[in-house]
């Protein structure tokens, strides 16, 4: 089933019930998270793809997330390739980087949606110190530009 990303992770009481119903009713095996832009023109919305059969209730859940090299535009599409990785781990369901599994157990208020916990990105936090400092050195090399700027105008009998 292809259904929009915001579907995946909204709570409220609608969105809620029917996922938990789908986790317990049958078994979300596998959600394929496409790139934004995979049905450009006709929508630029993030999708994703579930994978699930009546074999009892969703123990565990493998996510993909397709990363194509490029922005997805309609005259760039996603190609076969994009895909060849997940193909290649899907059944076996091994961990890459693109790919993760999520116990039930751990899934909050029913949000579904693809977070990769292999891109987690490192935030430097800087002292206010050393940022009062940064913002001084970009004033001083500003001011050098425009006093550059203002000789070569000047130098070409410009009015400033």
């Amino acid at each position: 089933m292809v259904i929009p990303e915001g579907v995946l992770f909204q709570t409220n009481k609608a969105f809620g019930t029917v996922k938990k119903e789908l986790l317990e009713r049958f078994n979300v095996h596998t959600i394929l998270s496409l790139p934004t832009g995979i049905f450009l023109p006709y929508s630029g919305v993030k999708t994703n793809v579930l994978f699930f059969d009546r074999n009892g209730s969703t123990s565990d859940i493998f996510y993909y997330e397709v990363n194509p090299p490029y922005k997805l535009t309609k005259n760039k599409p996603i190609k076969h390739e994009h895909f060849k990785e997940f193909l290649n781990v899907w059944e076996k369901r091994a961990l890459t980087d693109n790919s993760w599994i999520v116990h039930v157990n751990d899934i909050k208020a029913f949000d579904i949606s693809a977070k990769n916990p292999n891109n987690i990105e490192v935030i430097e936090h800087k002292l206010p110190i050393e940022l009062m400092e940064n913002i001084k050195d970009n004033n001083r090399e500003i001011n050098a530009l425009l006093d550059e700027i203002e000789t070569i105008l000047v130098g070409k009998d410009i009015d400033v």
